[in-house]
This record gives structure tokens, sequence and C-alpha cells, in this order.
């Protein structure tokens, strides 16, 4: 089986939609390299989600705090571990949880009620607004730093032309001052080998996605992003 050359291109910076930029350009400029056959960029398409923005004042008014607002969210969301079930020596948890039409729609998820310590309930779109965002899915890091990769394919040019040709096509790009690009790798892999990024999770704000595409996260209006998670598998 022949086999293919890769170039692989790293674009390092904090600020994704700098980063996505940069990386959609980049692919844009390679594809019209001689001998690049395809372009692959590592950072998945944004995923659409929910998130709850709580409202801290609203809360503290209710006998609530952010943590118990997120936990009984979480809770009714992605279910809580009510007991164990145990068959032939294995274990298994037994959750409770809505039924997916009371926790799957915006309109769902406003109308859950959240309990203060008095049994008092208030319902979520009082103490908070749920709004529909779109979120990365992936975030990779090398060396502490953000980073997305852009792999270019090559065939039937040799690989130093490509890489030569790479690296005049970065001396062109006019780049975000706390944006930069270095040439990872050279590597051979089988013909008709395609690659597959893993998912690596926002330690700031970690969100899984529904069965049905969308997510749930909590959030805080005093804070830029993440503070608690409330997610459904």
């Amino acid at each position: 089986m022949s086999a293919q050359a890769s170039a692989d291109f790293e674009v390092y910076g904090y600020d994704m939609t700098m980063t996505d930029s940069v990386a959609a350009r980049l692919k844009r400029e390679l594809l019209k390299v001689k001998g690049v056959t395809e372009v692959n960029i590592s950072r998945s398409d944004y995923q659409p989600e929910y998130q709850v923005d709580f409202d801290r004042e609203k809360l503290a008014m209710h006998g609530l705090n952010l943590s118990t607002a997120g936990n009984y969210l979480r809770n009714r969301v992605n279910g809580a571990v009510a007991s164990k079930y145990r068959e032939d020596g294995d274990e298994y948890d037994i959750k409770v949880r809505y039924a997916p039409e009371f926790r799957t729609s915006l309109e769902s998820l406003e109308n859950i009620l959240i309990y203060n310590a008095q049994g008092q309930s208030v319902r979520v779109k009082d103490v908070g607004k749920v709004v529909e965002r779109f979120a990365p899915p992936t975030i990779e890091r090398k060396d502490r730093e953000r980073i997305v990769t852009v792999s270019a394919v090559i065939s039937g040019a040799p690989l130093g032309d490509v890489v030569a040709a790479g690296n005049k096509v970065i001396d062109k790009m006019d780049l975000p001052g706390d944006v930069t690009i270095q040439i990872s790798r050279f590597i051979r892999r089988p013909a008709g080998f395609v690659p597959r990024f893993g998912n690596t999770c926002h330690p700031d704000c970690c969100a899984r996605i529904y069965r049905d595409g969308s997510t749930v996260r909590v959030t805080d209006l005093s804070v830029h992003y993440y503070v608690l998670p409330a997610v459904c598998f």
C-alpha cells in the first residue's frame, strides 16, 4: 500500500475566534499549494447548547445560592443516584431524573423548580435566564497553550517543496499579535488514512452533549463563563 505524507501546522493563541479565523485562512491557502490534496482542522464545529445564567441577587431574594441552584438543576437534568441495583455480583447505579420532555427544551428548563431550605419553590426562569449558545466541543492544549492543528495531506509532490510553500504562506499572513504558527511535524501515513482528532474537555467549562445535540451549562451573570455544570449523558 502506498503512503501519504502529511505536514502539521500548529496555530497557537488564547482567543479561539482569532485562532479559528487564522486556521481557516491557512487551510484556504494551503489548498492552493501544489501537491496538497486535503487539509484538515483539528477543532470541530461549534455545537449548540443551553446555558443557564443565574442571577445571584435573585437567588438570594429566594433564599438560594448558586451552589444549591446548580445542584438542583444538575440532578433534574443529569440525574441523581437514588439507589444501587445488584445482580450476580455486579452493581449498577439507579438514577432518578426528569423525563426527556421536561428537560430537553428551553421552555422545560425554564420551568424546572428549585427549592430552598424552607421548602419554598421557585422556577429557574425567575432566578436566571436560559439561553441557547454555541460552544466549541474541543479545546486542545500543548505546553499549556491553546492550539488548533491544521494538517495538510501531501501527494504527488516532494514534501520539502510543500513545506517551503507552507512557510511562505505563513510569512505572508497578517497574524494577530498573540497568535503564532509553527510547523510541527512531517509524517507518512497509509493511503486513505483519515485523521481523527480526539476530544479534550475544556477545564474551565466542561459540558457534555445531549443525545439530541444540545447541552446544558450553569453559569453566573457576574462572571464570563462556567461556574457549575449541569449536564446530561
